[in-house]
């Protein structure tokens, strides 16, 4: 009978769960008000990236630098008030008392140019780490209070899966581990990331455990809500023996295949281990070198003559 062999080379399987997780930033941030009055200056808007300490709004920044000035101009009226009073007392004019009471009021001046100082500074608003604006809550001339959300900054420059692995897994994975992933939006592109954060308690109601993934964006592709399918390798069998799940034949529940030896088909059996695609893991009954029949081998019984019209690497 004419077959068709493959030799058994060694080859590396994987044995791996297929999940799915979604993307989220690394970092997210609120910038919130912390002044009340009209926002005089916005100049951020959604989508535009931004630098940690740039300047993003003023909100009454010209009346509360108007207060400001007018502070410390007090100051050095009380301080001018207070240089005076010392060289009247020095010369016996001024009476302690009036020194003092020069002195207070140098000091409730100097008292009041620092808040002052400290609501000028609140009125400009910076962004707190670099990042893209994914919100922004104001628009330039409306009012807004203290406390009032005015945009949310994210980091995308690196992102983080986040992905439920069951709990007869988790114990199988560890930080650091690599992990491939593909995304619906871009099907053609595997992306490469390592496991950064493993939790320690599991989901009450999923009983999974929410595990986080850290990956590099430079291109910007990874965009956060896209769905993500993650595959995680549980364990790696270097120098396997892996064949298509085709070959592989069921007498009364056992597996066995077709080889060719010296011309005579014999028959292997097998014990079999994970998938990986179309081909399966086969942890004992074949070796490097075997000759296995992928062609006619439904046909054979052990010791059948055979002729190999072809052999195949796939």
């Amino acid at each position: 009978m004419n077959v068709r062999v493959r030799a058994i080379t060694p080859s590396v399987v994987e044995d791996a769960i297929l999940l799915t997780g979604r993307i989220e930033p690394l970092e997210e941030l609120t910038v919130s008000a912390e002044a009340s009055g009209v926002i005089e200056w916005l100049e951020a808007d959604v989508g535009d990236r931004v630098e940690k300490g740039q300047e993003l709004a003023r909100i009454d920044t010209a009346r509360l630098q108007t207060v400001y000035d007018q502070a410390a101009a007090r100051k050095n009226l009380a301080a001018q008030e207070l240089a005076r009073m010392r060289n009247l007392e020095k010369g016996g004019i001024a009476s302690p008392q009036n020194l003092d009471q020069a002195s207070a009021e140098s000091d409730m001046a100097a008292a009041d140019l620092s808040a002052a100082k400290i609501q000028l500074e609140k009125s400009r608003v910076y962004a707190p780490m670099a990042g893209i604006i994914s919100q922004r809550s104001r628009r330039q001339g409306e009012f807004t209070d203290n406390g009032s959300p005015l945009f949310r900054i994210v980091q995308v420059d690196r992102v983080k899966t986040l992905v439920g692995v069951p709990e007869r897994d988790i114990n199988r994975f560890a930080l650091d581990d690599e992990v491939r992933m593909t995304l619906d939006a871009l099907p053609d592109r595997t992306f490469t990331g390592r496991i950064s954060k493993l939790p320690p308690t599991a989901d009450l109601q999923t009983r999974t455990f929410l595990t986080e993934i850290l990956l590099d964006n430079p291109e910007g592709l990874l965009r956060p809500g896209m769905t993500a399918r993650v595959r995680m390798v549980r364990e790696t069998y270097p120098d396997a023996v892996a064949v298509p799940l085709f070959a592989v034949l069921t007498l009364e529940n056992q597996r066995f295949v077709m080889v060719e030896e010296g011309g005579v088909a014999r028959v292997r059996p097998v014990e079999l281990g994970v998938l990986q695609g179309d081909m399966v893991h086969v942890k004992s009954g074949l070796a490097p070198g075997d000759r296995l029949i992928v062609t006619g081998q439904r046909d054979l019984r052990d010791g059948r003559r055979v002729t190999v019209t072809g052999e195949t690497a796939e």
